[in-house]
């Protein structure tokens, strides 16, 4: 669901203005189990237990980083983000292993 946010400053000299959203979703696994709290960028996000993320991002062309220590990143630029739709940028990232102390 995308809204449109009335944002007003009050400093001298600026003025109200509104700024459009959408919506950006998606699902982060490693080739089929879901990554619980990785990190999506944009803003920024973290992912819930089943892998899926969403956020309200204003309209506009963004790269988009997903992330998790142990997990190699991904970015995945040029993810459009239009007002009033849902744009959908699932991610698979790689296990590159973690450190495990006392090993």
């Amino acid at each position: 669901m995308a809204t449109a946010t009335s944002t007003c400053w009050r400093r001298e000299g600026l003025t109200c203005g509104t700024v459009n959203y959408g919506t950006l979703q998606g699902t982060y696994d490693s080739y089929g189990s879901p990554i619980e709290g990785a990190t999506v960028t944009v803003t920024s996000a973290t992912t819930a237990a089943d892998g899926s993320y969403t956020m309200s991002v204003p309209v506009g062309t963004y790269s988009v980083t997903a992330s998790k220590y142990g997990y190699e990143s991904q970015t995945v630029p040029g993810v459009v983000i239009t007002d009033g739709a849902t744009t959908t940028q699932d991610f698979t990232l790689t296990y590159i292993g973690a450190w495990v102390e006392g090993m």
